[in-house]
């Protein structure tokens, strides 16, 4: 059992009699409650198995024995199966620095980033002959994890906030609004000018006068399940027709991710991933498989969705109307005041009734429209998403101080000033090289051949 949520909790009434769960035979549903740490004269934190930091441990793993389960000793690599893909654990699962929560798409992303380091690896040999494992791996590691949270910056969140301000504002954020020449030109502006001119990337580090943390509510706002397909139909990225191999979430989750990711080519698992649209993040739309997961493992049953709510209300989140007003955000009045759907506020008065303070954070912001124009999720979560899409970067020293020549070498810096998530998909899988490059962000559906 996981040492950080050993002791328990149920729920604290019976599922009721129209419950998924009944139909697998379970009346209760119960969950490890997660340990806490108090402290004195501020809030109780809680405890994690993987790290907070934006360090790529989910494919790296969170320290050095998991370090080494995962390299290949070689020439900094990491390891892989003679298939070229992650190597399976005796649990059926790919071996990787972090695979709790794992689905098939989960493993197209770790095989791909594992993909991207040996190639680096294969960059750094070329340009360091003399460097032994150890700096390859390192140097490999920290390029490859800037490159993915440059990627998630300035590509995957434009994706999600279509919106050309805030494109711009993200590109900002990693690249200032300066022309490169000025970059020679000493930085003489206070901090908050010289993170607008030059980036946040090789500045200042900024930690607003706390520790750097994640906040819960910045954990709350990213539940995203509803992200999920209820089906994955997987397409060949020569012709876009139909391989005939279609899973469903009980099938494309856990164990059931080998099938998908080895049972096809993994092209045309990729282009089906790259293709596809997720799900919308709005009410009434979570995934029904995930209200009766089966993970192993698990004590019992798991209702994701109403774990979703559980976490928030055991971590003392605040609800809905009381989160917006501390966010200096106006409350609702009435349940009418969250959305202009009337089929949302009819469910949200089913379960709640008239009550709009005991409205749950996501219930209250899965209802909540009208949206920004562009917008995939509500205006209440974009709140807190912005503010951290600054933070994670300006309290991380790779990101700030470190980032520079003599950490990175100029190789690493221009390995990810050159390269996008297009750039990625085509190094490593090149096959999708145009499939990739058909849109000019490869988190936008990408264009299906005429």
């Amino acid at each position: 059992m996981d040492p950080l949520t050993t002791r328990t909790t149920s729920c604290p009434s019976p599922s009721p009699e129209n419950d998924p769960l009944r139909a697998k035979g379970q009346t209760h549903m119960t969950v490890r409650r997660t340990l806490k740490d108090t402290h004195l004269g501020r809030p109780d934190t809680y405890n994690n198995i993987n790290t907070h930091w934006w360090d790529l441990s989910q494919v790296y793993g969170a320290d050095e024995a998991k370090h080494a389960t995962l390299r290949a000793f070689v020439d900094g690599k990491m390891k892989v199966a003679d298939d070229g893909l992650l190597p399976v654990g005796p649990d059926g699962l790919d071996i990787a620095g972090y695979n709790d929560n794992w689905w098939a798409g989960l493993s197209v992303l770790h095989n791909i980033w594992v993909k991207e380091h040996n190639l680096v690896c294969d960059m750094f040999k070329a340009s360091y002959p003399d460097w032994n494992d150890t700096q390859l791996f390192d140097h490999a590691r920290l390029v490859t994890t800037a490159l993915n949270a440059k990627v998630h910056t300035v590509e995957w969140t434009p994706a999600l906030l279509q919106d050309q301000i805030l494109k711009v504002a993200m590109q900002t954020n990693w690249n200032g609004l300066a022309p490169k020449w000025l970059r020679f030109i000493p930085n003489i502006f206070s901090q908050h000018i010289a993170e607008v001119f030059y980036g946040i990337m090789g500045g200042k580090p900024d930690f607003a006068g706390v520790p750097f943390a994640h906040s819960e509510e910045f954990i709350s706002i990213y539940r995203f399940h509803s992200l999920l397909r209820d089906n994955i139909t997987i397409r060949n990225h020569v012709d876009n027709s139909e391989t005939g191999k279609t899973y469903d979430i009980a099938q494309y989750t856990f164990r059931g991710a080998q099938d998908v990711v080895r049972g096809n080519k993994f092209s045309d698992v990729v282009y089906t991933f790259g293709t596809d649209n997720p799900g919308a993040l709005i009410l009434g739309n979570y995934p029904e498989a995930m209200t009766h997961l089966d993970k192993p493992g698990a004590p019992s049953i798991l209702d994701m969705g109403a774990i979703d709510v559980l976490r928030d209300r055991e971590r003392g989140v605040p609800r809905y109307n009381e989160f917006r007003r501390l966010f200096s955000l106006i409350p609702a009045k009435t349940m009418d005041d969250i959305s202009d759907d009337k089929a949302a506020v009819a469910a949200l008065r089913k379960i709640y009734g008239e009550d709009v303070e005991s409205v749950d954070l996501l219930s209250g912001t899965l209802a909540e429209s009208p949206r920004a124009t562009g917008f995939a999720f509500s205006n209440t979560q974009f709140q807190v998403f912005i503010l951290a899409a600054s933070r994670r970067l300006m309290t991380d020293r790779f990101f700030t101080t470190d980032y520079t020549a003599a950490v990175y070498t100029q190789e690493g810096l221009d390995w990810i000033e050159k390269s996008d998530f297009r750039a990625v998909i085509g190094r490593t899988i090149p096959e999708l090289n145009a499939s990739a490059h058909s849109v000019d962000n490869a988190f936008k559906p990408w264009v299906v051949p005429s």
